[in-house]
């Protein structure tokens, strides 16, 4: 958080206002007062995070989260609190979309070391200034799965606010703080350009859901401080660029604090920025400020965004900000769960084909897939793999309890749009226990970003079954697998869709699922069967240019294999399966040329 000026319109001059302490200090510290819990959280979220830097070092900290290479996208709402009764553009705070619009390219830049100032960073720091790896957009989607500008705008007779006031201002405009980041722009009170609310850690004996620091969490900035026109173009605003933004998202996302440590030589928990004493609220830049910490004197890093300097002054985050703020992020469980929102979906940020995940790494957070459930009750890593090199699969244990959780796995946004035939299959295991009970596997879709699931499928008693052994407590060996084909036509044409698979629970026995495959059928290739209705033999031709490998492949209308053919042919191959043994039912082919698949529905009629 940063002051700002207090200015004199009829002398057309400008003085710096007494300083006053940060105001995300003073709004954490008024937070604590009231939810004591929430104190404590925060004290085991920064022990936490500091164990985790800790085991960084040593190299034994979960992939996803030592990730830094990985780019996430967040969502953005902005909510536009103001006097004017008329509602006026441009009026009594109401400030436009166009001065909106204009924050978003500087926090993108700043976020990614995209900004054309990083030439103004001193070749001391430029070893550390890096790329935080975090974008922001402008929601798409509402809660409710509606078309939004990502901005909302509510009128109040109160003409500016004090961070005492939070509570009351922020209830006039909120949007679930796990799905979306809640920037309120308002008039604030004093000399405070903004302040944001810290991540932390889980509640004792509370899911994040009932967690009462929700409801106010995100992000408030003045409105002389937003964007880089309008209300912030007023003679010698140091604070025009947008950066009281960029600073802010440091605060909410990271929790990184202030390069002082908000007291006199305090640790900001960052080990590659220099020490510092007080507060530095230069607007002119002194690259040779310095600081003197017990004799010991720094050159200060003037240029990093969390510092109170001019906006024209920073153009910088380090790589110790950038480990802290990934360790922070995902400690923090309503800001992991932000990663699942559709808030941005439809803004081109979906997964194309081929979609694949087979387990092998601990980065399915940090591939865009979601995990619900806790601990022992929720989908785990198994050291059991499916078909293929894998070794590993994801398993979700029903036979540890008599009601496990109901937890799903979704998949990334996906783009259907462009694709022809799209399909997803995945290898499964699974044995009904001793007593002969089975659970349930679902498999929905929510299409074009809403929140509604809609049924594809769901496996139950012997569709879910994959052996014939009774086995409490099951554990997979390679025969026990089988591999599952699901057609996803009905998916044509959307984007922004997740798949999910939900385990429903019986207490039953455990489910595993691994290599996980989303793709389309070539559009180069020409594949035909025949005859079809078949009583014996069913034909299938391939038509193609190359020397390509050939698949076959039949199921039943549960996903089981029951055939497989494979050969090499320049051009085309003409193949034949005989299914005169088969009952008559209806039956999937899969034909697979150079690694695009065609499926057809094969009538066996006797």
């Amino acid at each position: 958080m940063r002051f700002k000026f207090l200015f004199l319109f009829f002398i057309a001059c400008f003085s710096n206002a007494i300083a006053q302490h940060c105001a995300t200090v003073q709004y954490q510290n008024m937070l604590y007062q009231k939810y004591p819990q929430i104190k404590e959280a925060a004290a085991k979220f920064e022990q936490a995070i500091q164990q985790k830097a800790a085991r960084l070092a040593m190299a034994r900290v979960e992939a996803g989260q030592a990730d830094t290479t990985k780019l996430y996208t967040i969502p953005v709402v902005v909510h536009v609190i103001h006097n004017s009764s008329e509602g006026i553009i441009g009026d009594s705070g109401n400030i436009s979309d166009a001065q909106i619009f204009s924050q978003f390219p500087v926090s993108n830049a700043d976020w990614r070391r995209q900004n054309t100032d990083t030439v103004n960073t001193p070749a001391m720091f430029e070893s550390v200034a890096t790329d935080m790896k975090f974008e922001f957009c402008l929601a798409s989607r509402d809660p409710n799965g509606n078309p939004t500008t990502g901005i909302t705008r509510t009128y109040n007779p109160e003409s500016s606010w004090d961070p005492s006031q939070d509570a009351q201002f922020k209830g006039l405009a909120y949007w679930p703080s796990d799905q979306y980041l809640n920037v309120w722009v308002v008039n604030l009170d004093g000399s405070y350009l903004g302040y944001s609310q810290y991540p932390y850690g889980n509640l004792q004996g509370l899911p994040y859901s009932s967690d009462p620091g929700a409801a106010t969490d995100g992000i408030v900035i003045d409105v002389y401080a937003f964007g880089t026109i309008g209300a912030v173009n007023f003679p010698g605003n140091p604070y025009n660029l947008g950066r009281t933004l960029s600073h802010e998202i440091g605060h909410w996302l990271g929790g990184l604090r202030h390069p002082w440590g908000d007291c006199y030589c305090c640790d900001d928990y960052v080990s590659d920025t220099p020490l510092q004493s007080d507060a530095n609220y230069d607007i002119n830049c002194n690259a040779d400020s310095t600081s003197n910490c017990n004799g010991v004197v720094d050159i200060m890093m003037i240029q990093n965004y969390m510092q109170y300097t001019g906006d024209k002054c920073m153009n910088m985050f380090t790589l110790g900000q950038k480990q802290r703020s990934r360790l922070a992020f995902w400690e923090c469980p309503r800001r992991v769960a932000i990663l699942s929102s559709p808030g941005c979906c439809g803004q081109g940020t979906n997964a194309s084909f081929p979609l694949v995940e087979n387990f092998e790494q601990n980065d399915l957070q940090t591939n865009g897939w979601v995990v619900s459930g806790q601990d022992s009750l929720g989908w785990q890593y198994a050291p059991y793999g499916g078909y293929g090199t894998s070794a590993r699969s994801i398993t979700i244990s029903n036979a540890s309890s008599d009601s496990a959780e109901d937890a799903y796995l979704a998949s990334p946004f996906i783009n259907f749009v462009t694709s022809d035939e799209p399909y997803l299959k995945f290898d499964l295991s699974y044995a009904a226990n001793s007593n002969g009970l089975t659970d349930t596997l679902v498999i929905s879709y929510n299409d074009n970003c809403t929140s509604k699931w809609n049924l594809l499928t769901k496996f139950y008693g012997q569709s879910l079954v994959t052996t014939s052994t009774l086995q409490n407590s099951f554990t997979p060996v390679a025969d026990d697998w089988k591999t599952i084909y699901l057609d996803l036509s009905v998916l044509k044409g959307i984007n922004g869709t997740k798949v999910r698979f939900e385990n429903r629970s019986a207490g039953a026995n455990n489910i595993y699922i691994d290599n996980i495959d989303f793709d389309v059928t070539s559009q180069t290739v020409q594949v035909s069967v025949y005859p079809n209705p078949t009583n014996d033999l069913i034909n299938y031709k391939a038509l193609y240019d190359g020397n390509f490998a050939v698949k076959a492949e039949l199921f039943d209308y549960v996903g089981k294999k029951l055939m497989e053919q494979d050969a090499t042919a320049i051009n085309n191959y003409i193949g034949a399966l005989d299914l005169s043994t088969l009952a008559s039912s209806m039956y999937l082919l899969r034909v697979t040329v150079n690694s695009k698949t065609t499926a057809f529905k094969v009538i066996v009629a006797k």
